[in-house]
């Protein structure tokens, strides 16, 4: 009878007071176990139809109101996925270049003092200004121990989400690292990206409110082949020449052999570094990154001939000591 109105719970008790007293039972302990009972053991001291008929009443609109309860959950779960689908954005957050499936720009970040001029690449966060792009950064141990590479993952979710036209988004980050680094470094790198579950920025002047879903991150090199390495032939060696590093993971028999992956730190970067000391030697001047790299992609450009000679000599020594190192 728990489960019944107050205002009924007290007409039984009243009828039940009365039934008792009729029959020279009426105590404070037959009133109670008689209130505590079911009211199908009441049977004897009243008629219980008429209650049975309004519990079994209470009890369906009970069960419907829940039943439409849970039908009207369902919507809302489903129109809030709809409304809010989850959009999965890849990064490579290389010491050289940020990649995203339609953006690649260098992985600068400098933080200004005042409001800039200029729009372009501008990324507004927690009252601070960064410049995004132009040069890149130092290369350090990790990319955790400053917020350089959040303001620039801020900045590539930004690009994305404005090809995707949305400004508002949950996001699920899929993110890389070194091979054999991955297992060090992974708790701290998805930490640091998702240490901010929900963030607002604004970027080239539009502002975006972005809520971190999850962060999966995935070991470098292997992420390059995964859609393809059923088609390899048994043995196969895979070389991921990054930025900073080189990764080599010999397949055998469509699976990675992890017991001999390498990672070495002989990436592009070391190439362009060997280059500008050979310039600084045989002509006392060092040739801008961004020229290097067009030398690398074009095979020439507006370089003097005698500092394309240099790189393109260091280029292919370069490639020799990659090949010399995966034999």
């Amino acid at each position: 009878m728990a489960a019944m109105s107050d205002d009924m719970q007290d007409e039984i008790r009243q009828k039940v007071i009365s039934r008792l007293t009729e029959v020279g039972q009426c105590t404070s302990e037959n009133i109670e176990n008689a209130m505590y009972s079911k009211i199908y053991f009441l049977e004897n001291l009243l008629d219980i139809r008429e209650y049975v008929r309004q519990m079994e009443y209470m009890e369906g609109s009970y069960r419907e109101t829940e039943s439409e309860k849970r039908r009207s959950d369902c919507m809302k779960r489903r129109k809030f996925k709809m409304d809010n689908k989850i959009e999965v954005i890849g990064i490579d957050h290389g010491w050289s270049g940020m990649k995203t499936v339609h953006e690649v720009f260098i992985s600068g970040c400098k933080e200004i003092s005042t409001e800039p001029a200029f729009t372009e690449n501008l990324l507004e966060f927690g009252g601070k200004y960064y410049k995004i792009g132009s040069r890149r950064l130092e290369v350090k141990d990790t990319k955790v121990t400053d917020e350089n590479y959040y303001m620039l993952t801020l900045a590539a979710m930004a690009k994305e989400l404005k090809i995707r036209n949305r400004k508002t988004a949950h996001v699920l980050l899929a993110v890389g690292l070194p091979l054999t680094r991955f297992g060090d470094e992974k708790k701290d790198f998805v930490s640091y990206l998702s240490k901010k579950k929900e963030v607002s920025f604004t970027f080239e002047k539009e502002k975006y409110h972005i809520f971190i879903e999850n962060v999966c991150v995935y070991p470098q090199c292997y992420a390059a082949v995964i859609d393809r390495i059923d088609k390899f032939p048994k043995k196969q060696l895979v070389v991921d020449i990054g930025s900073w590093t080189v990764d080599i993971m010999p397949i055998i028999n469509h699976l990675p052999d992890e017991s001999v992956c390498v990672t070495q730190p002989h990436g592009i970067i070391t190439c362009i570094q060997q280059i500008n000391k050979e310039c600084v030697r045989q002509l006392n001047a060092e040739v801008d990154e961004y020229d290097i790299q067009k030398v690398m992609v074009n095979g020439g450009g507006d370089l003097p001939e005698k500092y394309q000679e240099i790189i393109i000599k260091e280029i292919r020594g370069y490639c020799q000591q990659i090949y010399h190192n995966i034999r």
